[in-house]
């Protein structure tokens, strides 16, 4: 029986593929859960900020609970920045291009040399083309620290100006036994927590794609088990076949030797 290698390269690229997306799968739960745990705190804080709202806490100090967004834009600021640094760490990492398998010393007996010397240049441009990348996104986000730290020290000067503000009103609030601060501290947890919503809602997205991806991957392992199994069967049929066609024909000398 001829074996189908690319049948068999396909059935461990599956494999692979499976094992991957189970991988991937587990951590998207993972991630998922942590955020649905997280936001399982919500409701009770919103309820609890609701009562300070209709005291008519949130108009006493609507300046500085404004300011608790104001404080979440900025921390978002540098958030969005962490990808593109983690992008340019692993770029690094990747560099130089490994060279050394078309290198001539490697290519030196090979009767092909002259056709695959030329992977060695492809290489190096590439390698030189990815060094300029590096060093351009280096660039780009150092300016962006750089504007994001102007950003931050006029927004110090306006959270101060707010924060005495502030504390005279607690001062005030103080004297009817009301929890300013707390309210305040509802209020910056609310905050942190409202992305992890749309944290949420592309978690479960991504989930779903992964599921009917192994989905897919699955029903393709399965027709590949089937289809091996019917080469197998096929392959016994003929051996039957063969088997009764030598049991049927006339007998010699030699044949009477060999079912001895």
């Amino acid at each position: 029986m001829v074996k189908d290698d690319s049948a068999g390269a396909r059935k461990r690229e599956l494999h692979r593929n499976l094992e991957r997306s189970r991988r991937r799968i587990l951590a998207t739960r993972k991630e998922l859960d942590d955020v649905d745990e997280q936001l399982a705190a919500l409701p009770g804080l919103e309820e609890a900020l609701k009562r300070y709202q209709e005291a008519g806490l949130e108009e006493d100090l609507k300046e500085r609970s404004l300011l608790v967004r104001e404080e979440r834009v900025i921390d978002s600021i540098s958030e969005r920045l962490h990808p593109f640094r983690s992008c340019l760490d692993e770029l690094r990492q990747e560099l130089p291009t490994d060279r050394t398998f078309p290198s001539p010393r490697a290519l030196e007996d090979l009767p092909g040399r002259r056709i695959l010397a030329d992977a060695d240049q492809i290489l190096g441009q590439l390698n030189a083309d990815l060094v300029n990348i590096s060093q351009s996104l280096d660039k780009a986000l150092a300016t962006a620290d750089q504007g994001i730290r102007g950003v931050q020290e006029r927004f110090e000067a306006r959270r101060a100006s707010v924060q005495v503000a502030y504390e005279k009103k607690l001062r005030q609030l103080q004297r009817s036994r009301i929890d300013g601060e707390e309210f305040i501290r509802l209020r910056r947890q609310i905050e942190g927590l409202r992305p992890l919503k749309q944290q949420q809602s592309a978690l479960s997205r991504l989930e779903v794609e992964r599921r009917e991806n192994r989905g897919n991957l699955l029903v393709e392992w399965e027709e590949s088990e089937a289809a091996e199994f019917r080469t197998l069967e096929r392959a016994g049929e003929r051996v039957t076949r063969n088997t009764k066609a030598l049991g049927t024909g006339p007998r010699t000398g030699r044949d009477y030797e060999l079912r001895r």
